[in-house]
């Protein structure tokens, strides 16, 4: 699992098993999923190696991340049935459904979007990043409305693949 996106799909699929906890560890990484009734806490630890000066002075240092995701989202991903993917935001920024503010949006709900299709764009730092598709499949729900602040990891869309 080298890939934040390796790792989102590991968890959507972990999340639908009735799994209270699961623990991975290899070299690099450490990972915790655990299912709580309030939230859903995923922990991280990185071990990083600083360079060796001398054999005292080696040490390890270990980083810790937690990212706490609400209930909210933890029902969506519940619900969801086997061929439905929820696509959620790559970064922080603003949502928009079109290109333009005087053109259609780029998807609507049922329209048949393919792998590599535009969905939306997300404005980060004055940055219009096109998001793409990572699936065929049919829209089925949209999240936010244009113009709206987005958060990581925040649904975008709900597709039928």
């Amino acid at each position: 699992m080298s890939s934040l996106k390796e790792i989102q799909e590991f968890i959507e699929k972990i999340s639908k098993l009735n799994i209270e906890r699961i623990e991975i560890k290899t070299e690099e990484l450490k990972l915790i999923i655990e299912k709580n009734k309030e939230q859903n806490i995923i922990q991280e630890k990185k071990v990083i190696k600083t360079p060796i000066i001398e054999e005292q002075q080696k040490e390890e240092i270990k980083v810790e991340e937690k990212k706490i995701l609400p209930q909210k989202e933890e029902n969506i991903e519940i619900k969801e049935l086997s061929n439905r993917i929820v696509i959620r935001s790559p970064m922080v920024g603003t949502f928009y459904r079109r290109p333009k503010p005087d053109q259609p949006p780029f998807v609507e709900i049922g329209s048949k979007i393919k792998e590599g299709d535009v969905i939306c764009i997300i404005e980060a730092m004055k940055l219009f990043n096109e998001i793409d598709s990572e699936y065929n499949g049919e829209i089925t729900k949209i999240y936010l409305e244009d113009g709206s602040p987005v958060e990581f990891d925040q649904p975008l869309f709900e597709i039928k693949i």
